[in-house]
């Protein structure tokens, strides 16, 4: 997500996977086998010693974490090929040309329904072509799923859209987020999305305030407030619908100026930047996870 502006990357590496150097410069230089897999992204998928981080890495027994990555594309092996757990559901995404990958079985006791998402190279063309997952096998899921991440209670939606409503790949930023929140901070959270960061943040008493262009993303934050039990929220957390660079002051100067300007206006003491809905944003969903 890093670079879903990027329209260019260039990658270097020392060594190949056997141990050998390897020529800089020249086009009959040898590619490491795991750049290649990025490099040529429909090679194949010749390499299949990829880690399937969510099996491997303890996810699918952490009683705490339901929603995860199960197959990781190139890096598990499968370019074009990713799999995610949402609870008992599964979010598969197709990129066109490449080949079909691993699933879970129905049967393996942990999976109730697959939805099946085929996506392009250039995903800025799937909001104009409002592009939505299929349920590919199983049981349809509710409208809203409950997920549960390091033991915080989210909703996601598979049918909707190609969003769901959380990144997974942002869990450690939340956990961290959390962790040096409490009921003193104030967390303002810009391109708030469905507001899992607001929800990480008020889980350890922090109040909030989410920003974000689409009211459907911030209709999502009160129940999920809710769900994890903060009940009585709008005196501490708010919802604002609006576009961020109307909102947002101009930065203060640099210098002891600067830090007694903010200190009058007030500032909150975490601001979240990560722009949630980028990608759909980018992808003509015009929204503002």
């Amino acid at each position: 997500r890093r670079l879903v502006h990027c329209g260019e990357m260039t990658v270097s590496s020392l060594v190949d996977l056997d141990g050998e150097a390897v020529v800089a410069g020249g086009d009959d230089a040898p590619v490491p086998d795991d750049i290649a897999g990025y490099a040529d992204r429909r090679d194949g998928a010749q390499f299949h010693g990829g880690s399937f981080l969510g099996r491997r890495g303890g996810l699918a027994s952490n009683g705490m974490t339901d929603a995860y990555r199960e197959v990781n594309g190139a890096a598990d092996g499968y370019p074009g090929w990713t799999v995610d757990r949402y609870g008992r559901w599964l979010f598969v995404q197709h990129e066109e040309g490449a080949p079909r990958g691993p699933l879970p079985s129905l049967h393996d006791g942990r999976t109730a329904g697959v939805y099946y998402l085929p996506t392009k190279v250039d995903r800025s063309v799937m909001g104009s072509e409002r592009v939505v997952p299929t349920l590919l096998e199983g049981q349809a899921a509710p409208d809203y799923i409950p997920i549960k991440e390091n033991g915080i209670n989210y909703r996601v939606c598979l049918g909707e859209s190609y969003s769901t409503g959380i990144f997974l790949d942002q869990r450690p930023q939340r956990a961290w987020l959390r962790s040096v929140c409490n009921e003193d901070t104030r967390v303002l959270n810009c391109f708030a999305h469905a507001g899992a960061f607001s929800v990480a943040a008020a889980t350890a008493g922090a109040s909030t305030v989410s920003l974000d262009l689409e009211r459907r993303w911030l209709d999502r934050i009160g129940p999920q407030l809710e769900d994890n039990g903060i009940s009585d929220w709008e005196g501490r957390h708010d919802m604002i619908y609006g576009d961020c660079f109307d909102w947002l002051p101009p930065p203060p100067p640099a210098g002891d100026d600067g830090a007694a300007a903010a200190e009058a206006r007030d500032d909150p003491d975490e601001i979240d930047l990560d722009d949630e809905e980028e990608e759909e944003q980018d992808e003509g969903d015009g929204g503002g996870d």
